[in-house]
């Protein structure tokens, strides 16, 4: 049995060890083999294919032809919802690119922006739940109204400051006997709404209205004869026509020993344009009398109560 194979180029001997012939062997298989496994690598010239075999390969591939089927293929990804898990699609991926960084529904840049009210803001004029409306014609039941409208409309419903009160300075002197005469009331006490024509002693009603009107008349003792009567009215020329007719009257008989003060007032009903008149007369035969003057002896107040 041989035992042993030497090769020397291109010369064998043989001998009859047979653990030094395997060595030898191996020896020549590897070095005559060594590059042939590279042939069958990556970029070899007898590259290896695995297209087609079963089984398993030993290390992780990449699925190039599976991956396409989910890129416009026959097994698409799903899209994203707030249901399902997927892939998010190009709106979402704008939409969230549009978000600022570090967004905070909270912030009051953002709250203003978006048309909220805001502790700062000094006007709700753009707000649709705004009003400004006077009158409250709207009767909105889902609107506010403004400061100013609400006064406007309160101070409408309130009554009107109308009122004058004008009174005579001085005496006015020779009442004749049984006449009325109308009182020369030249000064006023007050005349809120300019109501008191001064220059022609009497106050000009300029709206319809339930009005109070108080007078007075204080008649001078001097000259008077007893048991004669000495009378005031109020007088009203209905419009301004030049119809002058009293209203309200009083008198009482004459007294020779002190001063005698008639006094008439009443609520009435007066319409605009009504001219309203204080008038005296003394009924005390061919002696004459005299009205004292003053503001608290002879004078004439009306006052609006509530129009009509």
């Amino acid at each position: 049995m041989v035992k042993k194979i030497t090769l020397v180029g291109n010369n064998l001997t043989f001998e009859d060890d047979v653990q030094t012939v395997k060595r030898e062997l191996d020896e020549i298989v590897k070095g005559s083999f060594s590059a042939h496994n590279t042939r069958h690598q990556n970029g070899g010239g007898d590259e290896v294919s695995i297209a087609g075999l079963s089984g398993q390969a030993a290390d992780n591939q990449n699925p190039t032809a599976h991956a396409a089927e989910h890129v416009n293929g026959t097994d698409d990804i799903q899209n994203a919802t707030a249901g399902q898990k997927g892939v998010a699609t190009a709106a979402q991926i704008t939409k969230l690119d549009g978000i600022e960084a570090l967004a905070d529904v909270t912030d009051p840049t953002n709250v203003n922006a978006a048309g909220a009210t805001m502790n700062a803001d000094t006007t709700m004029a753009a707000n649709g739940y705004f009003l400004d409306d006077d009158t409250m014609a709207g009767d909105d039941a889902t609107k506010v109204v403004s400061q100013q409208s609400l006064v406007a409309y309160i101070n409408g419903l309130l009554l009107p400051d109308i009122r004058a009160r004008a009174y005579k300075a001085a005496a006015q002197l020779n009442f004749g006997d049984g006449d009325w005469t109308k009182l020369l009331l030249d000064t006023e006490s007050y005349d809120i709404g300019g109501n008191f024509d001064v220059a022609n002693n009497e106050y000009v009603v300029d709206r319809d209205g339930l009005y109070l009107i108080l007078s007075g008349l204080v008649w001078d003792t001097a000259g008077m004869v007893g048991d004669r009567t000495v009378e005031c009215a109020v007088y009203v020329d209905p419009l301004g026509a030049g119809a002058d007719a009293a209203i309200m009257q009083s008198g009482f008989a004459t007294d020779t020993n002190s001063n005698m003060a008639n006094a008439v007032g009443d609520v009435v009903v007066l319409n605009d344009t009504d001219e309203v008149s204080l008038y005296g007369k003394a009924s005390i035969g061919a002696n004459t009398a005299d009205a004292l003057g003053g503001e608290t002896k002879t004078f004439l107040t009306v006052i609006l109560l509530r129009e009509l």
